[in-house]
């Protein structure tokens, strides 16, 4: 019979939470998103959306036969400021063989002043794509992610991001 599973992983080390670069805000001490401890990845963000933060190298050991149903990225998360509109997601996606994969997971709900983990995505939800084991098991699998204040009134926010945890959903097939 097959059972469903579960598994929870961050990346392996803080290297492995890296910004990309682009033309947003970028991050300074972006590899304090790789565990919950306190110590974060931040940018400042006002009418603007941050580089990329991208996280990868998360070590799951999906069996080789199972079949993936489902991934969740859970953001843990802050801004500074909830004022002139908040701060909030402006992008997730997950990474699929070290490329940007799937459909935009970001949410609309504004940032609190208090760390709060959002799960984006959900137990039935592949993102718009398929999904092997291979791929999730690679080093290069993993999540990218950038935040907004979509507004430039008022004074800016920085955001900040504490942790980036991925949870696979699967069906074993002994």
């Amino acid at each position: 019979a097959a059972l469903g599973a579960t598994q929870t992983r961050s990346p392996a080390a803080a290297g492995n939470c890296t910004p990309l670069g682009g033309a947003g805000a970028n991050w300074t001490n972006p590899g304090n998103a790789f565990s919950s401890n306190n110590s974060r990845a931040a940018a400042t963000v006002d009418g603007t959306v941050t580089d990329p933060l991208q996280c990868l190298n998360y070590g799951f050991t999906i069996p080789p036969t199972a079949i993936i149903v489902g991934v969740e990225v859970s953001v843990e998360r802050r801004s500074n400021r909830t004022t002139d509109g908040g701060s909030r997601d402006n992008s997730l996606f997950l990474v699929k063989g070290g490329v940007q994969a799937g459909n935009n997971g970001a949410t609309a709900t504004i940032y609190t002043t208090a760390d709060l983990v959002e799960v984006h995505g959900g137990p039935a939800n592949l993102w718009g794509t398929t999904w092997t084991p291979a791929e999730i098991n690679a080093a290069n699998f993993g999540a990218r992610f950038t935040a907004t204040k979509p507004s430039a009134v008022g004074l800016s926010h920085s955001v900040q991001v504490d942790h980036i945890s991925i949870t696979v959903h699967y069906i074993s097939n002994p």
